[in-house]
């Protein structure tokens, strides 16, 4: 089911907003999550998080 699965999360925001404004929406999806109390909605977050810093960590190793 990609509807949780962090890695098409991911790839579907970065497709929509670019990848630091996707960093940005999953930052602000882990302090709502953390804020209501959903904890698995609160560790996809984190994982989503984890694959697009990954990514941009990717992205500044290419430019340099």
């Amino acid at each position: 089911m990609t509807q949780y699965d962090p890695a098409a999360i991911a790839t579907q925001l970065v497709q929509e907003r670019g990848l630091d404004e996707a960093i940005a929406a999953a930052t602000e999806g882990i302090m709502s999550s953390q804020e209501s109390g959903d904890f698995y909605a609160l560790s996809v977050w984190r994982e989503v998080r984890r694959h697009l810093r990954s990514r941009h960590r990717d992205e500044d190793e290419k430019s340099h």
